[in-house]
């Protein structure tokens, strides 16, 4: 008995060509779509990764610190127009306290001269372009403590066996008895100094750091050879967490970054503020108005 296929319908072996006319439409209407508005899209991603890798490095540089029990932090470092676009591990080494003696003061010069057993450079030259640097034991801007309690005295000069002071504030009756033993015991308390072997931590191409439009950023004064003055801005970590070191207040620090390319008032921007008595390190708004601290100042915060 014969079946009649004339009534089935033909399976399709293909798609008509009006048909792939309008898929190839789709595909280059999005990819035109594309084009237009990814760059855009990763522009506006440049300032929020930013900040993110900002907050990593700070809450690194705060496991560290209470890992290791080592006041740790991080640097900054101005590079052209003054901006910030590199950051750098730091840690704060062991005090000097050798066995050799400070033996003389001169008060005109405001040097110091220590006797054998002492070295402040270390194993740097003992050239003058050497004093003061990281390959330096002792540096420019570190203190000298006598007897290992009261004032400190910040060191302006560096030199093997004496350096400078940059007041003539020490205590003039300092005894020195005559002698080979004569002198008095003293420790030099060392300012934080970059991780050795620590590559720069860098922003996004773009993105930076302003310090001028940051809040109360702690900052490290010091001092170089001769008359010139300079400073770091550094935000250091204890082992409890909590911020420290010199220019550290007990108010919030922002550190504000902007997207150079954009306007400095309305391009993206964004804030990581640090709570020194905490250590808490929080990703906050940039606030419109005239005020862009206004959400860190009351306590209001996107991320809470």
């Amino acid at each position: 008995m014969q079946t009649d296929h004339a009534g089935v319908p033909e399976g399709r072996s293909g798609f008509t060509l009006v048909e792939m006319l309008v898929v190839l439409s789709i595909i280059l209407t999005l990819a035109v779509i594309t084009v237009l508005f990814m760059p855009r899209f990763g522009e506006r991603q440049k300032v929020p990764r930013g900040a993110s890798l900002l907050q990593g490095w700070l809450m690194m540089a705060k496991q560290r610190a209470i890992r290791d029990r080592t006041a740790t932090g991080v640097r900054l470092q101005l590079s052209a127009g003054n901006l910030v676009r590199d950051l750098q591990y730091i840690r704060k080494p062991d005090d000097y306290s050798p066995s050799g003696l400070l033996i003389g003061w001169a008060p005109a010069t405001r040097t110091c001269t220590f006797g054998p057993g002492v070295n402040l450079l270390g194993s740097a030259l003992s050239d003058a372009s050497s004093r003061g640097d990281e390959s330096s034991l002792v540096q420019a801007g570190d203190y000298l403590q006598l007897q290992s309690g009261g004032l400190v005295h910040q060191i302006l000069e560096v030199r093997a066996s004496d350096c400078k002071l940059a007041s003539d504030l020490l205590p003039p009756n300092v005894p020195f008895p005559s002698g080979p033993s004569g002198g008095v015991r003293f420790r030099i308390i060392r300012q934080p100094r970059l991780l050795p072997g620590e590559q720069p931590l860098q922003l996004p191409q773009d993105v930076t750091i302003d310090p001028s439009q940051c809040l109360n950023l702690p900052t490290r004064l010091s001092i170089s050879a001769g008359t010139s003055q300079y400073g770091y801005w550094e935000v250091l970590f204890s082992p409890s967490g909590a911020v420290v070191g010199q220019g550290t207040g007990n108010t919030p620090i922002a550190l504000r970054l902007r997207d150079v390319t954009q306007d400095a008032n309305t391009g993206d921007q964004a804030l990581i503020a640090i709570y020194p008595r905490t250590g808490l390190i929080a990703n906050q708004p940039v606030a419109v108005g005239p005020d862009p601290f206004l959400f860190l100042r009351d306590g209001r915060s996107s991320g809470f």
